[in-house]
């Protein structure tokens, strides 16, 4: 906070910053007692002022203090009705536990006259339990539901109060801001330039601005630094119009430089001066009329001088010494048809070592260099590398299996290219092509004409792709083939064989869930291992779930009423022998049978179709490989996959 602002300096605005400064200070002040007394002492104490939420605060076995209601007991009355709510919600719970495990003793056991009485009168008391609750739980839900609106509108009015409190603050705020933003624009710099001068004494702008007197220096700033004590000005020796003077607004003006004029005298002087002196001789410049013309012997001359320092390299001039360049008259590598160019050396035959150059002596010269006339301009053979991209075919299977026995089979894929380099490697001019391998087990295909096409009707299995639209997608995946693939024998492809057997009792339901490898998927030589394989079994009605047990541990879901297995991998060894799950359920009802079973899996490395991708060369040029084929991934996945 400005508490002391200068006095000679911004006089008319430090005095409404400091007011200002003041006021904002004064305003924070106030705008926190409001916080605090209207809105956060309100929340704080709710609990006090509402009797409900009082009663919800303390706490059950706090004694009580009060002498003449209490005699020392832990008891709390003002929670009474809390209670006796939650000891009526407590026996009506009872009652249903002890209802059930009746009926449940009198299904196992043989109907007689005894246990039918021990069911009626568990159900009378669960009935008598359910009467007594229902008007308590209604009062204490109401009861509660109000105390929550109540809590709501509170909240609601606070806020409000916090936001209007808030509005207010910055408009006392704004209008302190005009009004120093009021003052700061109304200063101006001329006068008060103006007024220091007058007050230094320098009114009429030819002398400098000095203090009247030596004291000056000490009382005109009281926040300033000290200063020396003034001294006479010494006797200046340039000229009067080297004195610096100000202008009408108080600023220097800088005295003109004292210089000898550029004159034909004065060079003259000059000369003669430093000819006199002994001193060094300025530099000449002259421009001519005239280019500068050199002579080649004059760059010959200094050429061999520059040979002579730096000597002979007998091992740079043999590596150096002559160049082959082939060519062939069609553009094709032909053998024995070359000419051989030798380097030209502008030196003479010293540089050889004493052998004589292989050809004549060239004069250098600055001439520009121009192009040796030629009958053909034909550029030298330069092998590009192909282009490296990568493979992905995913397979998805949809299974349905009715009683160890696939019913229905649905075999999808997909074919994607990929680049790490988002094909950007890829040469636009050059399409390149690849053939689909064990084409004839496909049913259809549909090619993504935005990538690529069949390059023939004679050829279905060979593909034609656009790298200039693979370049454009800058991605480093992108799917180009989908296809469905060909069934003759739906029960030799489906590779998980799932057989559930249910057993529903009146209050327990029993499953046996047996799942084996397909054996056709492991013929000799090949390997088919599933990966993240995983079971999820629903159980239809049954009422209310009991105990659940599962052989091996599974996970019960009580929202959906499933259990989950997570076996993990499946691989060849269980081709041999059947795996078996084993669940029991306890119900209060029957249980439906027949719920499908969902499978999950993945595979990776194999396919079920049993297709590959190969490159393949253009049409008419089979030694010209624009691509190179990289890794290719194969997956196969679980899509709706079930069994019942």
């Amino acid at each position: 906070m400005l508490t002391n602002p200068p006095t000679r300096a911004f006089p008319a605005v430090w005095a409404p910053v400091s007011n200002a400064l003041n006021e904002v200070a004064a305003l924070h002040a106030l705008y926190a007692r409001e916080l605090i007394e209207k809105m956060e002492r309100p929340l704080r104490g709710r609990p006090h002022a509402d009797s409900d939420w009082a009663k919800l605060k303390q706490v059950w076995g706090t004694p009580c203090m009060d002498e003449e209601r209490c005699t020392g007991e832990l008891i709390d009355v003002e929670i009474q009705y809390e209670l006796e709510f939650g000891r009526g919600t407590k026996d009506y719970d009872d009652k249903i536990v002890k209802y059930l495990k009746a009926v449940t003793k009198a299904k196992k056991g043989a109907a007689n006259a005894k246990t039918d009485k021990k069911v009626s009168d568990a159900l009378a008391a669960k009935d008598a339990a359910r009467d007594a609750w229902i008007p308590q739980a209604t009062e204490a839900f109401e009861r509660f539901q109000r105390m929550d609106e109540s809590r709501l509108i509170s909240l609601k009015e606070t806020l409000s109060k916090y936001a209007d409190a808030g509005v207010r603050h910055e408009l006392a705020k704004s209008g302190i801001s005009d009004g120093v933003l009021a003052a700061t624009m109304t200063f101006d710099v001329g006068e008060d330039v103006e007024k220091f001068c007058a007050a230094k004494g320098n009114n009429d702008g030819t002398g400098p601005a000095l203090p009247p007197d030596s004291n000056s220096a000490a009382t005109s700033r009281e926040n300033s630094v000290p200063q020396l004590p003034d001294l006479p000005p010494p006797a200046s020796t340039l000229p009067s119009a080297a004195i610096s003077t100000v202008d009408e607004e108080g600023y220097t003006i800088p005295p003109a430089p004292v210089s000898a004029s550029w004159d034909a005298s004065a060079g003259t002087s000059l000369d003669e001066d430093e000819h006199n002196s002994g001193t060094v001789s300025r530099i000449k410049v002259a421009i001519r009329e005239k280019a500068i013309e050199e002579s080649p012997d004059d760059a010959d001359k200094a050429l061999r001088q520059f040979q002579n320092v730096l000597g002979p390299s007998t091992t740079r001039l043999a590596k150096r010494g002559s160049r082959r360049i082939s060519f062939s008259e069609n553009g094709e590598n032909a053998v024995g048809k070359r000419m051989t160019v030798h380097l030209n050396s502008p030196l003479n035959g010293d540089v050889f070592g004493g052998v004589e150059s292989p050809t004549s002596f060239v004069s250098p010269s600055l001439e520009p260099m121009r192009a040796m006339p030629s009958t053909r301009a034909l550029p030298p053979t330069v092998s590009v590398k192909p282009a490296r991209i990568s493979a992905t075919i995913a397979e998805q299977v949809n299974v349905l299996i009715r009683g160890n026995e696939v019913e229905k089979l649905l075999l999808m894929g997909e074919l994607s290219l990929g680049s790490v380099t988002s094909f950007a490697d890829l040469d636009d001019t050059k399409p390149f092509h690849f053939n689909i391998v064990n084409f004839e087990a496909l049913a259809q295909v549909v090619p993504n004409e935005t990538f690529c096409r069949v390059s023939s009707p004679d050829r279905p299995d060979r593909f034609e792709c656009d790298p200039k639209a693979l370049k454009l997608t800058a991605l480093q995946a992108v799917p180009v083939i989908k296809y469905q693939v060909r069934i003759t024998d739906a029960s030799k492809i489906a590779p998980l064989i799932v057989y559930p057997i249910w057993k529903c009792e009146a209050t327990q339901t029993s499953l046996l869930l047996q799942y084996q490898l397909n054996p056709s998927l492991c013929t000799s030589g090949s390997s088919f291992e599933l990966a993240d394989v995983s079971f999820l079994v629903p159980v239809e009605g049954g009422g209310e779930v009991g105990l659940v047990q599962t052989k091996p541990s599974g996970i019960w879901n009580a929202d959906r009423k499933a259990i989950l297995w997570k076996i993990g991998s499946v691989g060849s060894e269980s081709a041999e022998e059947p795996r078996k799950l084993l669940a029991r359920v306890e119900t209060s009802e029957s249980c439906r049978p027949g719920a499908t079973v969902a499978v999950r899996f993945t595979c990776t490395g194999s396919l079920l179709s049993g297709i590959g991708i190969t490159c393949a060369p253009p049409e008419g040029d089979v030694a010209t490989a624009v691509v190179e084929l990289g890794d290719v991934t194969r997956t196969v996945t679980a899509g709706k996959y079930g069994a019942l």
